[in-house]
Formats: structure tokens, C-alpha cells, sequence
């Protein structure tokens, strides 16, 4: 059982975002087919030095969450999560959807492949 209750975690999470991050500006805009971006590529082609801008943002905004005890929400402690169920992981996901944060698909491959291996090892 968590040792936070989910609306006190969201609150926590909240005053974290709006220290570190912008709301996005158009979180209220419905959407509508045939309006906004049409870019659909999977791999953005972008110049070395933009990329190791955007991986440096990325790292550390993954190091402030870390740091904010939201590094691996549903972690085990033992290896250095917080230990709350998946809901909050997920909470928190829905949050930060709201705001301007650093790209972080550098991380997807790896923590897509690896998670899921440490956490059988773990059981």
C-alpha cells in the first residue's frame, strides 16, 4: 500500500511541473481532423549538434525528476524506485502531458527493452 495518497501525490507532482516546466499553451484546444502538424516521421533527421542539445535537455530533465523522487515511480525501492503502484506512474505521465518538457524518445528504445528484463530479475 502507498504511503501517499493519489491526490496528495498529484499535488506533489503538480508543484513539481509548474517549478520546472511551461503549460503548454494550447492544452485547451479541441482537436479537429485536417488542422495542425502533418509531420509523421518516426526518426526526425536533425544535425549532430541539435541532437546532443536535445539529449543534454533530456538528461536533465530525467536527472530533475530523479532528483524530485519521480525518477521510477513504481520502482521497486531496492533498486532505487519509489515503490508506488502503477496508477501513480501513469498519473504522472497524464500530468506531465500538459507540459512543455524536453523530448525524451532518446530514452524509448532502451527503457522499453531493459525495464521489463531488470524487473523479472528482481522477482
Amino acid at each position: 500500500m502507498a504511503d501517499i495518497t493519489i491526490d496528495e501525490f498529484e499535488r506533489e507532482v503538480l508543484a513539481f511541473l509548474e517549478a520546472n516546466a511551461e503549460r503548454r499553451a494550447d492544452e485547451s484546444k479541441p482537436f479537429v481532423w485536417g488542422e495542425g502538424d502533418d509531420a509523421v516521421a518516426i526518426f526526425e533527421e536533425i544535425d549532430p549538434e541539435t541532437e546532443r542539445a536535445g539529449l543534454a535537455a533530456a538528461k536533465a530533465w530525467r536527472a530533475a525528476r530523479f532528483d524530485a523522487g519521480l525518477g521510477w515511480i513504481a520502482g521497486p525501492p531496492a533498486y532505487g524506485g519509489r515503490g508506488l503502484p502503477a496508477a501513480y506512474d501513469r498519473r504522472y505521465a497524464s500530468l506531465e502531458r500538459r507540459y512543455a518538457v524536453p523530448d525524451q524518445s532518446f530514452f524509448g528504445i532502451g527503457f522499453g527493452m531493459i525495464a521489463p528484463t531488470i524487473l523479472a530479475l528482481a522477482t
